[in-house]
C-alpha cells in the first residue's frame, strides 16, 4: 500500500546556514549564471526556509532581478519517479526547471511552457522535483510493490543479447575464451595469410564471410548484389561505360521519344501531330499552354506602349488634342519613354560587345554599323508611328 503522507527529506547531506546566507549564495550564484552553483544553495535555502513555497521563492526572486527562472512544466516521468514539493507533497503534477530565460529558446518545450507569469505561478503551486517512489516494481510483470522473485505470474522468457566472439566468429564465447589460434589482424583478409596484405594477394579474391554493404547479407560483394538497382546506360547505344552526352555513335532515333506526343521513332520537331501547347512553358511568364510570341503578359505590354485603348476617344475629333492620351501626343505622352529606354539598353549592351576600347581593330567598323543601327531603328519607329495614327483614325470612324 502506497503512502499518501507528506515525505520527509533526509537533509543531512547539506549543510546547516541562515536563510539570509543561503539567499545570498543563491543571488551570487545567479548573477555569475552558475546553474550548478544555484541548485546547491537553493537546497541550502530550502532547509533554511522550510516553509517558504516554490511561489515565494519566485516572487522573491524576480523583486531581486534574478537571473535564473523557476520554470514548472509537465513533464513525462517513470512508475518509479515522483514529483515532490518542497514542503513533501507527494504526486505533484508539474515539474520545476530552472532556466536563464521567462521564454522558451528551443521549439521542444514551446508547447510544454507556461503562457504567461500568472500561469507559471499557478502551476508552481501543484510543482516539484522528481525523487525516487521508493516502491519497488516488477521488471516479470510490470507491477508495482513488489519485484520479480516475490512475483506470482509465470515466468516470461526475455531476449537475452548474444555474444559473439571475434577471432572465430562463433556465438556463445568472447575471444580471451576462444579455442581457436588468435587470427592476425593484419593478415591478409583474403586468403588469411600473415605474409602479405589483401592488394598484394595472389590468389583470386573469395566472397566467402564477405558482408554485402548494401543488403547485409554474406557470400557476395555490393557491386554483386542482386538487390542493387540497375546500372545507369547510355540511352543511345545502351553502353554502360558512358552517358548518352558522351556516346560517339549517331544517334538512333528509334530509341528517341517525341515529347509532344509521347511516341517513339522521332522528334518534337518533326512529329507530325499538331502541336500540344498544354506541355509548352512560356520563357516571358512561366506559365505552361503558350509560347512567348502568344504570352498575354506580351500583349498586355504592348498596349500599355501603344497608349491604351481608352485613348481613342479622349480627344473627339482632334485626336492630338490632349498631351497626355491621343496618338497625335508627344512620344513621352504616348508611352514611347519605356520603348525608347529598351532600345537604349540594348544600344548599351550591344555597344558594350564591340567596345574599341576591348577591340582597337574593330572600332571603325563598330562606329559604322552603329550608325546604320539608329537610321534602321528611327524608319522603324516612324512606320509604327504612323501604323498607330492610322488605327486612331479608323477607330474614330466606326465609334461615329
Amino acid at each position: 500500500m502506497e503512502c499518501t503522507e507528506n515525505r520527509k527529506f533526509d537533509l543531512n547531506g547539506i549543510p546547516d546556514k541562515l536563510p539570509e546566507e543561503a539567499w545570498a549564495a543563491m543571488k551570487a550564484a545567479s548573477d555569475d549564471k552558475d546553474l550548478g552553483e544555484f541548485r546547491e544553495a537553493f537546497k541550502v535555502y530550502s532547509k533554511a526556509a522550510p516553509q517558504a513555497t516554490l511561489v515565494d521563492i519566485e516572487k522573491k526572486m524576480r523583486e531581486e532581478d534574478f537571473n535564473i527562472y523557476l520554470i514548472a512544466m509537465e513533464k513525462p516521468i517513470g512508475d518509479i519517479m515522483c514529483l515532490i514539493s518542497l514542503q513533501g507533497k507527494l504526486n505533484c503534477k508539474y515539474v520545476v526547471g530552472f532556466y536563464y530565460n521567462p521564454k522558451p529558446q528551443r521549439a521542444a518545450l514551446r508547447e510544454r511552457w507556461p503562457a504567461s507569469t500568472e500561469d507559471n505561478l499557478a502551476r508552481l503551486e501543484d510543482a516539484g522535483l522528481p525523487y525516487d517512489r521508493q516502491i519497488p516494481k516488477c521488471i516479470n510483470c510490470g507491477e508495482m510493490g513488489h519485484i520479480s522473485r516475490s512475483c506470482k505470474e509465470e515466468r516470461t522468457e526475455r531476449e537475452r543479447v548474444e555474444v559473439k566472439c571475434v577471432n572465430c566468429s562463433a556465438v556463445g564465447h568472447r575471444a580471451r575464451d576462444c579455442p581457436d589460434p588468435r587470427r592476425d589482424k593484419f593478415a591478409c583478409r583474403n586468403c588469411g595469410s600473415p605474409e602479405h596484405k589483401a592488394s598484394e594477394c595472389p590468389n583470386p579474391r573469395t566472397a566467402e564471410g564477405v558482408e554485402c554493404r548494401r543488403c547485409n547479407e554474406t557470400g557476395h560483394f555490393a557491386k554483386d548484389c542482386p538487390q542493387a538497382s540497375a546500372p545507369r546506360t547510355c540511352r543511345n547505344c545502351g553502353s554502360e561505360d558512358h552517358m548518352a552526352r558522351d556516346c560517339d555513335k549517331p544517334r538512333d532515333v528509334s530509341t528517341v521519344t517525341c515529347r509532344n506526343c509521347d511516341e517513339v521513332g522521332h522528334f518534337s520537331t518533326d512529329c507530325p501531330k499538331p502541336r500540344d501547347y498544354s506541355r509548352v512553358k512560356c520563357n516571358n511568364c512561366g506559365e505552361m499552354g503558350h509560347t512567348i510570341r502568344r504570352c498575354p503578359a506580351e500583349n498586355s505590354e504592348e498596349s500599355d506602349l501603344m497608349g491604351g485603348t481608352d485613348n481613342y476617344n479622349n480627344g473627339g475629333d482632334d485626336v492630338g488634342a490632349d498631351a497626355g492620351g491621343g496618338w497625335g501626343a508627344s512620344e513621352e505622352a504616348a508611352g514611347w519613354e519605356k520603348k525608347k529606354k529598351k532600345k537604349k539598353k540594348k544600344k548599351k549592351t550591344m555597344t558594350r560587345f564591340f567596345s574599341p576600347r576591348q577591340m582597337p581593330e574593330l572600332g571603325t567598323a563598330s562606329a559604322v554599323w552603329e550608325g546604320e543601327e539608329r537610321e534602321q531603328r528611327n524608319a522603324t519607329e516612324a512606320k509604327r508611328t504612323e501604323d498607330f495614327r492610322w488605327l486612331a483614325r479608323s477607330s474614330l470612324r466606326n465609334t461615329e
